[in-house]
C-alpha cells in the first residue's frame, strides 16, 4: 500500500490541492467601475480544464506505461472526481453545482491523457 501511495505521489498531492482549492471560499476583491481590470470570458472552465489535465498527465506519467484500456480507466475515474468536486460544491454555500465546469474537467482529462504521451516519451527515454 506504501509503496502504491508513494508511487503515485505527485498525483495525491495534486488531488488534495484540488480539493482544497475547489472547496474553499474564495472572495475575490470587488472592482469598482473606474478600475481597468481584465475579464476572461469562462476563465473557470479554462481553470477546470487545466487542472483536470495536470491531474490526468500525473497519473499517467507516474504510471509510466499506459495502455488504451487503462487510459479509458483514468478518463473514467476523473471524471467521477469531476463530478465528486460538484457534487461538494453544490452542498457549499458560496459554490454551485456546474455542468459545464463537469465538461471542462472531462476535457482536461482527456488533453492530460494526449499530452501524457508525449510527455512519457520525453522523461522515460
Amino acid at each position: 500500500m506504501i509503496k502504491i501511495l508513494l508511487k503515485y505521489k505527485y498525483s495525491i498531492l495534486w488531488v488534495t490541492i484540488m480539493l482544497v482549492c475547489c472547496t474553499i471560499k474564495i472572495d475575490m476583491p470587488k472592482m469598482d467601475k473606474d478600475s481597468f481590470h481584465l475579464q476572461i470570458p469562462h476563465f473557470d472552465k479554462i481553470v477546470h480544464c487545466v487542472i483536470f489535465m495536470i491531474l490526468t498527465a500525473l497519473i499517467c506519467i507516474e504510471t509510466r506505461y499506459v495502455e488504451l484500456s487503462n487510459k479509458i480507466k483514468i478518463l473514467i475515474i476523473s471524471a467521477l472526481f469531476g463530478f465528486t468536486i460538484e457534487v461538494i460544491q453544490y452542498f457549499e454555500p458560496w459554490r454551485s453545482f456546474d455542468l459545464w465546469d463537469l465538461a471542462a474537467d472531462i476535457l482536461g482529462a482527456y488533453l492530460g491523457i494526449l499530452m501524457s504521451k508525449y510527455l512519457i516519451t520525453r522523461i522515460y527515454k
